[in-house]
């Protein structure tokens, strides 16, 4: 969150030649010290209303399940790789508001993640936000890679036929490998009203009889590990209202 030094390729060079120029989002989570919370929200607002606008807006969520429950997530983009690497240095100003007007309400905070859209694999835009969203974090085994696209790309015309608005993001040299699915939430949480267990039947009728359980084969072949999450999006933190 305060600069950016290097952008390490670390993907095949044609993932980027298929890639559109605004893919890239960065995604940054910190923890609150306990009794620190208003004051962190209101310094947040604050640095969000002077440093974050146009371009380089802030979308903050906090996270409602899973084992970062309580962190704040802050996403910064999408943009483009060229657009990354040219903008440089941040102010001295945005630098010295954040590190003492912020940090100090901070007990933590998790690594930078650059994540890229997968417009092949998503039934919707990157830009499609909503208030309310469940993400599925795929974390991939080494060399599983093209095999878990292959698996994943089968619940596209699944995620069609139940009118879910998928958007699938891929970490780019940010630590172990992950796959994030990002169930975007139309109605908010009343969408948990519709029968969760329809998908399987689902995916059955659109990839053929005994289809799923085949997935699920595939699924423990190629992840270590599947961590689910809701977030929520809080616009009085973020630049977009």
């Amino acid at each position: 969150m305060k600069k950016i030094i290097l952008l390490a390729l670390l993907f095949p060079l044609f993932a980027i030649a298929q890639g559109t120029p605004d893919v890239v989002l960065t995604s940054d989570r910190v923890w609150v010290k306990d009794g620190h919370m208003a004051a962190f929200k209101k310094a947040l607002a604050a640095h969000v209303k002077e440093y974050h606008s146009g371009q380089w807006k802030w979308r903050v969520y906090e996270v409602l399940s899973g084992p970062d429950t309580g962190a704040f997530q802050i996403n910064e983009g999408p943009n483009g790789w060229t657009a990354l690497e040219g903008r440089g240095d941040l102010s001295a100003a945005h630098t010295k508001h954040y590190e003492t007007q912020i940090l100090p309400h901070i007990s933590k905070s998790a690594p930078t993640l650059f994540v890229t859209f997968d417009d092949k694999l998503s039934t919707t835009q990157a830009g499609n936000w909503s208030n309310k969203a469940v993400l599925t974090r795929f974390y991939i085994k080494p060399g599983r890679s093209i095999a878990n696209t292959a698996a994943l790309k089968t619940n596209k015309a699944v995620w069609e036929k139940l009118g879910r608005n998928v958007a699938v993001w891929r970490t780019w040299a940010s630590g172990q490998p992950q796959v994030i699915l990002a169930s975007r939430l139309k109605e908010g949480f009343k969408d948990f009203d519709n029968d969760m267990r329809a998908y399987a039947p689902a995916y059955d009728e659109v990839n053929g009889a005994g289809s799923y359980d085949k997935f699920l084969e595939d699924v423990a072949r190629n992840v270590d590990s599947i961590v689910g999450e809701m977030i929520e999006y809080k616009a009085e933190l973020s630049s977009m209202k």
